[in-house]
């Protein structure tokens, strides 16, 4: 009995003194200063990881970017869609992409990444872990 009151205080002493770290920020950017233009017509005009170019397998798609954060990728006739948005994690600007797919080309283009520039014409992204050297690029 005597180990078991041990025990369960060692156990409450162990939980008790866990911190949790609040201090990672997450701001939401609202769509009026979204990166993507909402609207189709959006190509996909480079991936690539490492020294691998992957651009042509996302030949003949067409991305729509929503104003109301959904998102859709054409071909083909075929339609998929998913979600996309724009945030502030710790200084960096995000675009997170997820598409609801089990196209293994598709589901590569799931992820938060990095916005490295951005215009009327062009959404430029690079993976935030930097060994992967992954470029994302969309077109109009």
């Amino acid at each position: 009995m005597k180990n078991l009151i041990i025990l369960l205080s060692c156990f409450v002493l162990a939980f008790s003194s866990c911190t949790h770290d609040d201090s990672k920020t997450v701001t939401p950017i609202s769509s009026s200063s979204s990166a993507a233009t909402p609207g189709s017509g959006w190509s996909l005009t480079l991936l690539s990881e490492r020294s691998d170019n992957k651009t042509s397998h996302y030949s003949g798609y067409t991305f729509e970017f929503a104003a109301d954060g959904t998102m859709s990728a054409v071909r083909s006739g075929t339609t998929v869609t998913g979600t996309w948005r724009q945030y502030q994690d710790d200084g960096i600007t995000k675009f997170a992409i997820s598409l609801i797919t089990t196209d293994s080309r598709l589901l590569e283009l799931n992820d938060d990444w990095a916005l490295v520039s951005k215009s009327d014409n062009l959404i430029s992204l690079k993976d935030d872990n930097s060994t992967s050297n992954e470029q994302l690029q969309f077109s109009k």
